[in-house]
């Protein structure tokens, strides 16, 4: 997808979100997961608190790579408002493990990182969810 086809496609996200806010998952089944750790059942339009949570499909380029276009796009167009969740996927604990104790860089979030990283002052984030020390994936 050119960059033309990929603004028009985030700014036609925003549109869809009441507070014009999109959340972008890897992949088109990602959403299920994303609400079951919220809690919550999936919407039917995928729209929480007025945010999109969008899980990308193969038609219109999925996975980090995809993810990592989107919110890098909306950065160097000034495009507020615009995130993305990588889920580490298909990778070791060893590859991850760094991810866990280094603060998100931007706008795009591993989740495992935010799940596992230790506050400071805090208990382990993933204790205080019931996770104990297992890794989520």
């Amino acid at each position: 997808m050119n960059e033309v086809d990929l603004e028009n496609q985030i700014r036609g996200d925003l549109r869809r979100s009441p507070v014009e806010t999109v959340v972008y998952l890897e992949g088109a089944t990602d959403p299920e997961i994303f609400f079951a750790l919220l809690g919550l059942a999936r919407p039917l339009d995928d729209i929480h608190e007025g945010i999109l949570i969008k899980g990308l499909s193969n038609r219109e380029g999925s996975g980090s790579t995809a993810v990592k276009a989107r919110v890098d796009l909306a950065n160097r167009l000034l495009i507020p408002r615009v995130f993305g969740v990588l889920d580490g996927d298909g990778h070791s604990l060893a590859t991850l493990a760094p991810n866990f104790d280094a603060p998100p860089s931007g706008p795009s979030i591993l989740l495992e990182g935010v799940l596992h990283r230790k506050p400071a002052g805090q208990d382990r984030m993933a204790d205080s969810l019931g996770f104990g020390t297992r890794l989520v994936a």
